[in-house]
């Protein structure tokens, strides 16, 4: 496992301009700006893009090859395309309809390595089928995993989280707040050695931060009756 000496920017890794994926991969990140996703409260550019840049630094990290890099940019920016933005048991409507974006879309190069890629975004699938490496997924798709759900410790979660979840699940802001604690505490797992030294250390803050926003918000008795505490 090395350690990533720098940050890259969004920007730097898109141009590929220190060189750890292959080739180029603009006309993937151009098709982007074109899902009709780009707009949804959750499943939109920012959480393609965020996932894109924290599954780039992952396998930095993870000490992945460039081929195998390039695989994993072009999963990561096709993980969510065109999702229909609903939750509630759609994830394998929505995983399909990725890799059948992927289909129209992939480029000559990447030919040999479709069924890579597509292995890649089926593995977003949520719930997760097994636990990362440890339980038969392979280092790359650990790390693509741990990317995705990460987006909870993103500075913009309230508007992400909160309110993004709460539209595509048709909920309420307020019941998506009261599960989140122990989503967190309980089914929130990091798999990949990335994830872990990445994220796991954050879930007590992140908790602590939302157990202060539902006392901000006048809810603890709601809180505590919805948990039967």
């Amino acid at each position: 496992m090395k350690k990533s000496t720098v940050v890259l920017s969004l920007t730097e890794i898109l141009l590929n301009e220190h060189g750890y994926h292959d080739g180029d991969i603009t006309p993937y990140v151009q098709n982007l700006f074109n899902f009709h996703n780009v707009d949804l409260p959750y499943h939109n550019l920012r959480h393609m893009l965020d996932v894109t840049w924290k599954a780039y630094h992952g396998g930095i990290v993870s000490g992945l090859p460039p081929r195998v890099m390039r695989n994993l940019i072009i999963a990561a920016i096709y993980h969510d395309a065109n999702h229909p933005g609903q939750l509630n048991g759609m994830d394998k409507n929505s995983v399909a309809r990725a890799i059948e974006t992927l289909n129209r879309h992939i480029l000559p190069e990447d030919e040999n390595e479709r069924h890579n890629i597509v292995r890649l975004i089926q593995a977003t699938e949520y719930p997760h089928a097994k636990k990362g490496a440890t339980e038969g997924y392979q280092i790359d798709e650990a790390v693509l995993q741990d990317a995705d759900m990460s987006m909870v410790f993103s500075d913009v979660w309230l508007q992400q989280i909160l309110v993004g979840i709460s539209k595509e699940e048709k909920s309420s802001i307020k019941l998506v707040l009261f599960a989140q604690p122990a989503f967190i505490g309980g089914k929130l797992n990091f798999t990949s050695v990335w994830g872990k030294d990445e994220f796991e250390h954050l879930k007590e803050g992140k908790i602590n931060e939302m157990l202060r926003w539902i006392k901000i918000l006048g809810l603890e008795k709601e809180y505590r009756e919805y948990h039967n505490i």
